[in-house]
């Protein structure tokens, strides 16, 4: 899929590449149409050094985008059999990174149907440039005393006088030929002349063949375009995902829990907070990443009113349970060991029963290497005893606020036994009777759906939470 993808971008990259040089001609016979210059050179020159500095310029911006993004040097952190692993981006360098590879030429594509269907109306001007061309250079020509000769004109006057020099020669060929050998003439020639023609009928049905598959190929190529754009725009508009996921944002900002009040930088930071420079690791999903929210969790307001500073590593749709490289045990050990934290959070993952993983069972060992990754329970495990390896720091858990789940409810009641063997925090929003609560209208305003909450659902529902568990079990 990756490469048909890239293969398809690249067909579409071809007009982007090539729509100035088609029109070139076109400009230059304007040029000459209003000043009355011919400046084939000079144009020529101007494209090719406007090129040459777009490219400059262009990656100039790309790498100020990764300056300010907080791009930073690849770092391995470790091996996985023969694959080397390094820490990941920030998740915004990876955002103008995809913006820039891939949402660039959307952006493009757009300004360039904007430019040449509505506002580049030369073509429109062509018919009347061309004449008046034409009709001064036969009045130059008539001047001078000379016939004009348009272009056209002259080169098939050309061709055709090739083609008449060329079959005089064959004709004086064969008649010597047919003399030599005793051969009829009119024969022979006939001979040619039905081998040319037919050569001639086999060469135009090749070329309506030909032709007829090119509009295939053409149709095909429009259709997957279509049904490409359709889903980026599907991914973007319902996942908040790839270089369209500003139609997701838009719909999510018209939303009263994602109002502008509640944006961050509408967010007074607390003059005094225990929290204040503390180091968090957030390791979660789409709740910890703020799906239905414009990227914006209680992570972030932490990071924000507390002074905090957080690591988010969130992935939408991704679980605890599993191998591959997506979940929260994979992700995690690919964090920075050489990063300081005062704490890990860890969201119990909804997505882990929406998916069925199984829960599994609470291990007697503290081995890392004891645990069944492929289980909710023995990924839970692993991430506590890799965190106390790696940072040696505290591991809080959390638990999405209540809804209808029973294989949800279930990874919720196996956090009390994991307490207890590990020592670990558990942030119970799931049994807080507080926030069970809550009204109808503030639940409809806090939260995006049964699991995602909105900005206004963090900032003034989560988050006080999560500052008063913290205060009590970080703070000094």
């Amino acid at each position: 899929m990756i490469y048909a993808g890239t293969a398809l971008q690249g067909i579409g990259n071809i007009c982007f590449s090539y729509v100035v040089m088609t029109f070139l001609g076109d400009v230059i016979d304007q040029v000459e149409w209003k000043t009355g210059v011919r400046a084939d050179g000079l144009t020529g020159g101007f494209i090719s050094a406007v090129m040459t500095f777009a490219v400059g310029i262009a990656q100039g911006i790309f790498n100020f985008g990764l300056m300010a993004t907080g791009y930073t040097k690849p770092f391995q952190i470790g091996m996985d059999g023969d694959i080397i692993l390094y820490a990941d981006q920030p998740a915004s360098a990876i955002n103008w990174i995809n913006m820039a590879y891939q949402g660039s030429f959307f952006i493009l594509g757009i300004a360039v149907v904007i430019v040449f269907c509505f506002l580049f109306k030369i073509e429109d001007e062509m018919p009347v440039i061309s004449r008046e061309l034409q009709e001064r250079r036969v009045a130059e020509c008539a001047a001078l005393g000379i016939e004009y000769i348009p272009a056209e004109e002259r080169e098939r006057r050309e061709r055709e006088e090739a083609d008449r020099m060329a079959e005089e020669i064959r004709i004086q060929e064969l008649r010597k030929k047919c003399e030599k050998q005793g051969l009829d003439f009119d024969t022979e020639n006939g001979k040619v002349l039905a081998k040319r023609a037919a050569k001639k009928a086999k060469a135009e049905q090749k070329a309506a063949k030909k032709k007829g598959k090119k509009k295939i190929v053409i149709g095909i190529l429009c259709v997957a375009a279509i049904l490409l754009v359709a889903q980026l725009a599907i991914l973007g508009a319902k996942g908040g995902i790839g270089p369209l996921k500003f139609l997701k944002n838009n719909q999510l900002a018209k939303e009263p829990g994602n109002a502008a009040e509640f944006a961050p930088e509408n967010v007074t930071p607390l003059e005094d907070s225990p929290l204040k420079g503390k180091k968090l690791l957030f390791l979660g999903s789409s709740v910890t990443y703020g799906y239905a929210s414009m990227q914006t969790s209680m992570a972030d307001y932490l990071a924000i009113l507390d002074g905090c500073e957080v690591t988010k590593e969130a992935v939408n749709g991704t679980t605890l349970a599993g191998s591959d490289s997506s979940t929260y045990v994979s992700r995690l050990m690919k964090v920075d060991k050489g990063h300081a934290f005062d704490a890990l959070i860890c969201q119990l993952s909804t997505n882990d029963a929406s998916k069925g993983s199984p829960l599994g069972e609470m291990s007697d060992s503290f081995d890392i290497e004891d645990f069944d990754r492929e289980t909710v329970i023995g990924a839970l495990e692993t991430i506590i005893a890799y965190a106390k390896e790696s940072w040696n720091c505290p591991v809080i858990i959390y638990t999405g606020t209540r809804f209808d789940s029973e294989p949800y409810e279930a990874m919720v009641d196996a956090l009390p036994a994991l307490q207890e063997k590990w020592g670990v925090g558990v942030l119970d929003l799931w049994n807080d009777e507080e926030m069970n609560a809550v009204s109808d209208e503030d639940y409809h305003l806090y939260m995006h759906n049964d699991v995602h909450p909105t900005r206004a659902g963090y900032l003034r529902w989560w988050v006080p939470k999560f500052e008063s568990y913290l205060y009590d079990y970080l703070g000094e």
